[in-house]
């Protein structure tokens, strides 16, 4: 095998994304293979996170103002992806029979129409190069759409990452041979050291995660998910003698926007309490992996910062928006008990509910870890290695 082609990266500043990458290269190096092209739209981010020292970044070929408007047209009147697959063709070009391509985008068919990944697929299948579905989660969605299921049908290997999504897979597709179900890449991420935020108790403090998509609208202090924090932070603080530390995932530093936006305006509700600490500043997937390693408990409502949790062996509870999160809990802790849905939360107390359930099945978690967590991190080797010999 001469490259293997990573599409579906849409960007760093979602550190799961970033997650992904370089742990999808650290396992394809491991099992022998050097040269990994990472596709991406946003080379000079990826860079200064120095994504390049992992893997070749490739800025993907963008068209103009003429084109995208054709295109649009073309889909929206026709159904046609004609100058889509053109110009995912053209990100091809260098790449022979011998190379595979790996789409690692792991939820892109769980939210907006995958239209890219579909002409991706079409143009991949016109090249003769076998394609895999890397770490991924489906919604059932795609059990009712005939171009959905066409094109799940059109990959060489489907990887899931969770049981959930396994299952919609096998009714899905016309032929399950080459379907597996491992770990999400991510839970073999590294780790690096730096120093913890000021107030942050190595592990006797329950770290935070919080995204937009869990709120109704977070800046109002009334809404439901917002009184769930507030309960919740404030039986940590005048019941135990833990620390509560915000973590943010996806972001945009310079912005200040998505997680940060969140867990600031929450952080404000209790600036000055020495207690509360914030991971402040522009570190890598690895780097929030060191501080949520080294919580005693972890919150989350973003799937790759609950990972960073799961392989360090903390015990967390998911905040979940989708599929992937209810998945990867069940297949981890072998239920759904350390699982809330925002949709179906209706009280203010349901996220301190479950987080005293949390701390009093702590020592039973860690065991379910110490008893299985190095077999599951092992499971997406053993597949690398049947796809890349196949």
């Amino acid at each position: 095998m001469k490259s293997i082609y990573l599409f579906g990266h849409t960007g760093s500043k979602n550190r799961g994304c970033e997650a992904i990458v370089r742990s999808t290269s650290n396992i394809l190096k491991k099992k022998g293979i050097q040269n990994i092209k990472a596709m991406v739209y946003n080379d000079d981010y990826d860079k200064k996170l120095g994504l390049e020292k992992e893997v070749d970044i490739i800025c993907r070929c963008k068209c103009g103002f003429f084109l995208r408007a054709i295109s649009k047209v073309l889909r929206k009147y026709f159904k046609s992806l004609t100058f889509e697959v053109i110009k995912e063709g053209k990100d091809l070009k260098e790449a022979t029979k011998d190379d595979k391509v790996f789409v690692i985008g792991g939820d892109t068919y769980c939210y907006d129409f995958p239209y890219s990944l579909i002409a991706l697929n079409k143009a991949v299948c016109k090249k003769g190069l076998k394609n895999v579905f890397w770490g991924c989660s489906v919604e059932e969605n795609i059990l009712t759409d005939k171009r959905l299921l066409n094109d799940i049908n059109s990959y060489s290997y489907i990887v899931t990452r969770e049981s959930l999504s396994y299952e919609i897979f096998r009714k899905a597709l016309k032929d399950d041979s080459h379907l597996f179900l491992a770990c999400d890449p991510a839970f073999n991420l590294g780790i690096r050291e730096i120093p913890f935020p000021q107030g942050f108790k190595p592990k006797n403090t329950v770290g935070i995660n919080l995204s937009p998509a869990f709120f109704t609208n977070y800046k109002d202090k009334n809404d439901l998910m917002r009184k769930n924090i507030r309960n919740l932070i404030d039986y940590i603080i005048k019941f135990t003698e833990m620390n509560v530390c915000f973590v943010p995932h996806v972001y945009d530093y310079d912005k200040q926007s998505l997680d940060i936006a969140v867990l600031k305006e929450i952080f404000e509700e209790y600036r000055g309490n020495t207690r509360i600490s914030f991971v402040n500043g522009e570190y890598s997937c690895e780097e929030l992996k060191y501080i949520i390693s080294n919580c005693r408990f972890f919150i989350g409502a973003r799937t790759h910062s609950m990972i960073a949790a799961y392989s360090t062996s903390v015990p967390a509870l998911a905040l979940s928006y989708s599929i992937k999160s209810r998945g990867i809990a069940k297949d981890i802790y072998g239920d759904e008990e350390f699982v809330l849905q925002y949709k179906k939360i209706i009280n203010d107390d349901e996220i301190l509910s479950a987080f005293k359930r949390l701390n009093n099945r702590e020592n039973e978690l860690k065991e379910i870890y110490q008893k299985n967590i190095e077999e599951y991190k092992a499971s997406i080797y053993k597949v690398a290695e049947k796809i890349l010999k196949a």
